[in-house]
C-alpha cells in the first residue's frame, strides 16, 4: 500500500495519532471548549483596541490531550532537517507551530468547519503571544497607546477592525486563504510556508504599529484622560483634547459594553421610549456584541463627539440629563451635511439589517424608525451608567 504522507514526516509522524484521538467526537468537542476557555480568559486584552495588554496561555492541556511531548517534535525535526531548507528558520521549526499546523491539516481534511476555526485562531494567538514579548519587553502605556491609535490611519489593521482579536484574525484568514492550496499538498515543505507566511504577516502587523508607538513614546504623546485638558470655564477650545477625550469615553464605554451581559434595565428604558419590545431590543443588541464590537465604538464615539463639539457642553456633563436630552435632541436633527450625524444613522440602520428578524420583517417606516431609536437610546443609556 502506498504511504500517503511520502513527502511529509511530521504528517506521516503525527497523524496517526491525530487520527487516534479525535476519531471520538467528544475529544473535538473538548478541544473546541478548551480553546474557548483560553479566549475567555484573555477577554479583556483581546477585546481592547490596541495591543496593550499581554495573551496568557498554556497549551499543556493540548499535549496532555494528545499524549505527545516536545521531543516527539524534535525527532522528527531532525528527519527533515537535512532533506527541507526552511526547518532552520526559528518560526518553521517551533514544535508549538508545527504541530499546531499540523492540527490545521487534519481538522481541514476532515471537514470539521469549527474546529478548523478554533485551531486559527488559537494558533494565530500562540504567535501573536511570542510577538507581543518581541516588541514589549515592559508593558506599554496605555494612554500612549491610545494617542498612537487615534493618530494613525485605518492602514494598521488595530485601527481598521477595532479589537486585538478581530486584528489580527483577520490577518490570519487573509493568510489561510492564500496558503490553504498549498497547506493540503501533504508536503513538509508547503507545511512550514505556511508558518512562516501566518509569522510573517502577523510581525509585520505588530512591527509596524510597534514603530508608531514607540514614536510616540519618545515624544511623550499621550491621550490625557483628565479634565485638565479644558479651560477655566471648563469648555474645550482645542480640537485635538476633544479628540482625545472622546476617545477615552468611548474606550472606557467599549470596554464595559464587550465584557458586561447585556443591560435589562437600560433596555427596558430605551425600549419603553422606543415603543418596541425590550426582549426584541436586548436579543439584537446581543447578536451585535458577539459580532460587531466596532459598530458600537463608532456609536459611542460619535454621540460623544456630537455632544462636546458643542462648547455649551462639559465633559463632567457626560451620563447627566443634560447629556440625555441633548443625545434626544441632536437625534431628532434631520441634517443632511452633518457627516457624523448620517454616519451614526447608517450605522445603527445597518446594524439591525445584520442582527435583527423583526427589523427587516417590519415594511412600516416608523416601525423600522422605532427600532433605529432604541439602539441609539441603548447606548446613550449605557454611556450613562458608565459616567
Amino acid at each position: 500500500m502506498t504511504q500517503p504522507y511520502q513527502r511529509s514526516e511530521i504528517l506521516q509522524t503525527l497523524m496517526p495519532i491525530l487520527e487516534g484521538i479525535f476519531a471520538k467526537s467528544s475529544n473535538i468537542t473538548k478541544y473546541n471548549r478548551e480553546i474557548d476557555k483560553f479566549i475567555d480568559i484573555n477577554n479583556e486584552a483581546l477585546n481592547h483596541n490596541t495591543p496593550t495588554y499581554k495573551v496568557v496561555y498554556n497549551i499543556d492541556w493540548l499535549y496532555e490531550m494528545l499524549d505527545i511531548t516536545d521531543q516527539k517534535i524534535e525527532d522528527i525535526k531532525k528527519d527533515i532537517k537535512y532533506k527541507v531548507g526552511m526547518a532552520s528558520n526559528q518560526a518553521a521549526s517551533n514544535d508549538r507551530y508545527i504541530l499546531l499546523t499540523t492540527l490545521l491539516y487534519y481538522f481541514k481534511s476532515e471537514h470539521k468547519r469549527a474546529a478548523v476555526e478554533h485551531t486559527l485562531m488559537y494558533f494565530t494567538l500562540v504567535i501573536y503571544s511570542a510577538l507581543y514579548k518581541k516588541y514589549y519587553k515592559y508593558p506599554p502605556n496605555d494612554n500612549i497607546m491610545q494617542y498612537t491609535i487615534n493618530r494613525i490611519t485605518n492602514r494598521y489593521y488595530f485601527k481598521r477592525y477595532g479589537t486585538v482579536f478581530k486584528a489580527i484574525y483577520a490577518v490570519a484568514e487573509q493568510n489561510d486563504q492564500t496558503m490553504q492550496i498549498s497547506l493540503m499538498k501533504k508536503d513538509d515543505n508547503e507545511l512550514m510556508k505556511y508558518i512562516i507566511s501566518l509569522y510573517s504577516r502577523l510581525n509585520n502587523q505588530m512591527n509596524s504599529f510597534a514603530k508608531e508607538f514607540y514614536l510616540d513614546q519618545k515624544s511623550k504623546n499621550y491621550l490625557n484622560q483628565s479634565i485638565d485638558n479644558t479651560t477655566d470655564d471648563n469648555s474645550f477650545d482645542d480640537p485635538k483634547n476633544i479628540s482625545f477625550t472622546v476617545t477615552a469615553v468611548t474606550n472606557k464605554n467599549i470596554t464595559k459594553f464587550s465584557q458586561s451581559p447585556i443591560s435589562n434595565k437600560v433596555a427596558k428604558t430605551a425600549a419603553g421610549i422606543a415603543h418596541i419590545s425590550p426582549v426584541v431590543l436586548k436579543q439584537t443588541m446581543g447578536a451585535i456584541k458577539n459580532n460587531d464590537v466596532e459598530a458600537v465604538r463608532i456609536l459611542i464615539n460619535n454621540i460623544v463627539s456630537l455632544y462636546l463639539n458643542d462648547k455649551n457642553n462639559q465633559v463632567d456633563s457626560i451620563g447627566s440629563q443634560k447629556f440625555i436630552a441633548y443625545a434626544l435632541k441632536i437625534y431628532g436633527r434631520n441634517n443632511a451635511k452633518d457627516e457624523q450625524l448620517i454616519q451614526l444613522k447608517n450605522t445603527m440602520g445597518s446594524l439591525l439589517e445584520k442582527y435583527s428578524p423583526k427589523y427587516n420583517q417590519t415594511a412600516r417606516v416608523a416601525t423600522k424608525s422605532n427600532y433605529r431609536k432604541s439602539i441609539y437610546l441603548y447606548i446613550v443609556f449605557l454611556i450613562c451608567e458608565n459616567s
